[in-house]
């Protein structure tokens, strides 16, 4: 932001508000845990029916994504795998945290551990932070 006091600019602090990431499937609602990269071990549990919504704050503008690590359990159906969900900022703002999203429908019954890591996309293997997710589904 160009500040005409000083003759300078600044960079605007941008803002996000966590927002729920709409997932359109019949049945139950949809079960979701939003995590950011400093989350500890974290768990979900869904029933039969119901779509496991994974949410990673992430900085798609400056190159940051999240993958996940560890194979799907047989027992789930992986539905989005990481798409990106720009934030929102105010006009003449740039940057800030958007979201991934890595979704799940269950086949049956089941609990695994899934890890995920957040990292530069330009250097793959390499992780700035890794966070596991136990899933369960119940019948």
């Amino acid at each position: 932001v160009f500040d005409p006091q000083t003759l300078s600019t600044r960079r605007a602090a941008p803002t996000t508000t966590p927002t729920t990431i709409p997932i359109s499937t019949p049945g139950p609602a949809p079960v979701q845990i939003s995590l950011t990269p400093s989350s500890p071990r974290s768990s979900i549990t869904a029933t039969l029916g119901q779509t496991l919504a994974v949410v990673f704050e992430s900085c798609g503008t400056c190159g940051y994504q999240w993958v996940q690590l560890s194979s799907t359990p047989d027992f789930l159906v992986p539905g989005s795998t990481g798409a990106y969900t720009p934030p929102v900022v105010p006009a003449g703002s740039v940057g800030g945290n958007g979201q991934q999203l890595f979704s799940y429908a269950p086949l049956a019954p089941g609990s695994a551990a899934v890890a995920f890591g957040y990292g530069p996309a330009w250097t793959p293997g390499v992780y700035a932070s890794q966070v596991t997710v136990d899933i369960a589904v119940a019948a």
